[in-house]
């Protein structure tokens, strides 16, 4: 017979039942014992979660409950997990606030829209005369490719030449000689710099009237309203294939120095972003560090000391309670005896 077909047995016997609510009865009636395991419930319940500390003098009595150990564990495998995340992200985010202070003005705010401002308008001079060089090439056969539809487009960069490039001149006139400029550095310039920024803008306004007033002398000559001449042709062809490059350059070259702060700022959003995706990894993490020890210390472990103090009442409690009654009627009949000599005695 093995143990599985003895329980089963066991557990179909008719005297089954009666026993075991015998047992039970007799454990449950069994006062000091009852107490204790009461008091051992109530204790367990009572201990705040393993997350907080326990300021209770003696919360290391419970048997078999080590709280101090466990919320030293707890507070460790947190540390373990969050403080290289929470050193990381504070080491970044200083090192990005850093950044930011540095091209940040309070008192000039509208500075951080100049220099989000000066890096598109690099962008379109330099996409401007990438078109440029592209269709000189083509035209001197030096393309081994055809011309995309958007490389075709000649006419972005005659705007990016002439329009643009001439706002971007009178602009910065304008900001070089202004007392306090809310808007770009320009302002803060001086000595012989000062001049050479101030030339290369007029030669930037120039050459976009000039490009500009070649090409209505182009459409002139190609709607027939006049004849053109080698001298007409040599200009536009000058004013088509090399101011539009060379204006360009000077555009995108004097407010580079603003650009480029723009540039630093479009890095510093993505470097948000980055610090973003790692603070919800850091919250995730403090999560998990928290809930990791709540499921072991505070549901399972007690969960599991409840079963077993329960369990243990349950099989052990009776068998204590009729030793208990064997001692007391031991010791009753002992008492008996020692009277009956004493009384024979006398």
């Amino acid at each position: 017979m093995n143990w599985s077909e003895f329980f089963y047995n066991l557990y179909n016997s008719q005297w089954f039942f009666p026993v075991l609510v015998f047992w039970l009865f007799i454990g449950v009636i069994y006062g000091s014992k009852r107490n204790s395991l009461i008091q051992r419930l109530r204790e367990i319940f009572s201990k705040p979660i393993i997350l907080d500390e326990d300021n209770d003098p003696d919360k290391d009595k419970l048997p078999f409950y080590p709280r101090t150990f466990l919320e030293r564990i707890t507070q460790g495998f947190r540390d373990t997990l969050t403080k290289p995340f929470d050193n990381g992200i504070k080491g970044f985010r200083n090192f990005i606030q850093g950044q930011h202070k540095s091209l940040y003005d309070e008192e000039k705010p509208l500075r951080t829209f100049g220099y989000l401002f000066f890096l598109v308008c690099v962008v379109i001079f330099a996409i401007a005369d990438t078109i440029a060089i592209a269709n000189r090439l083509s035209i001197m056969g030096l393309l081994i490719y055809p011309l995309t539809p958007f490389l075709l487009n000649y006419g972005f960069a005659v705007g990016a030449a002439t329009l643009l490039s001439v706002i971007i001149g009178f602009l910065i006139i304008s900001q070089v000689f202004s007392k306090k400029s809310d808007f770009t550095h320009f302002d803060e310039i001086s000595g012989p710099f000062r001049g050479i920024v101030i030339a290369f803008s007029t030669i930037i306004i120039f050459i976009g009237l000039a490009v500009a007033f070649l090409m209505g002398w182009q459409s002139l000559i190609t709607l027939g309203t006049i004849e053109g001449s080698e001298t007409a042709n040599f200009l536009i062809g000058l004013g088509a294939n090399v101011l539009i490059l060379i204006n360009g350059i000077l555009s995108a070259a004097i407010i580079f120095g603003e650009a480029l702060r723009g540039l630093f700022l479009i890095i510093i959003a993505f470097e948000w972003v980055i610090y973003l995706i790692f603070y919800i990894a850091n919250c995730f993490v403090t999560i998990l560090g928290s809930l990791i020890p709540f499921l072991i210390f505070d549901v399972a472990y007690r969960l599991l000391y409840i079963i077993i103090d329960i369990l243990q009442y349950i099989v052990f409690t009776p068998v204590l309670a009729v030793l208990a009654v064997f001692k007391w009627f031991s010791e009753w009949i002992q008492t008996a005896s020692k009277d009956t000599a004493n009384g024979n005695s006398e």
